[in-house]
C-alpha cells in the first residue's frame, strides 16, 4: 500500500503514524483531539501529519 492510499479516507484530518509511516494509529478533526487519544492510548513515538485533499495544492 502506498503512502498516499494509506492516507485517502483522512482528507481534512489530523492523524497519528507509526514511526515507520505505513500504519495510522489513529486520527482525529483537530491536532489537540488527536494529542488526547494517542496519550489515552499510551502510543509512543508516532508522527503527527495533517491530511490535504490529494486533489489540491499547498504552497507555503
Amino acid at each position: 500500500m502506498t503512502f498516499s492510499n494509506l492516507l485517502k479516507s483522512y482528507v481534512n484530518k489530523w492523524v497519528a503514524l507509526t514511526a515507520d509511516r505505513k500504519n495510522v494509529v489513529a486520527s482525529a478533526k483537530d491536532l489537540k483531539q488527536l494529542d488526547i487519544k494517542v496519550k489515552k492510548a499510551n502510543f509512543k513515538d508516532v508522527i503527527y501529519h495533517c491530511v490535504l485533499p490529494f486533489d489540491k495544492f499547498y504552497s507555503p
